[in-house]
């Protein structure tokens, strides 16, 4: 089970992103508060007119080796709990996934 939903050329990842943080990093995968699985990330940006969220995009971006503009905040600009539109192939989606440790807890 991932934490994708196919949507055309392109996929949405649900993330719990932690901003303020030390450093930027991505930190695993965690059981969200509905259930559904999440990535957990986080950034030094300060969720500031959104700093935060072009930190994660950018973050994602680079971990996926894609571009910064192939990847958005779908839903959750001021939320912790964000969708992400990540238009990459679905097998180097799925492969940066399974390379993630699943974390025990929030």
């Amino acid at each position: 089970m991932t934490p994708t939903k196919p949507v055309s050329s392109s996929s949405q990842l649900n993330f719990l992103v932690t901003p303020r943080s030390g450093r930027d990093e991505v930190v695993g995968l965690v059981i969200g508060e509905d259930g559904s699985l999440e990535v957990r990330v986080r950034v030094t940006a300060p969720p500031d007119k959104g700093r935060a969220n072009k930190a994660v995009c950018d973050l994602v971006a680079k971990q996926l080796r894609i571009g910064k503009t192939r990847v958005r905040v779908a839903s959750g600009q001021t939320s912790r709990h964000k969708r992400l539109d990540i238009q990459v192939d679905a097998e180097a989606l799925r492969g940066w996934l399974e390379g993630l440790r699943v974390l025990e807890d929030r």
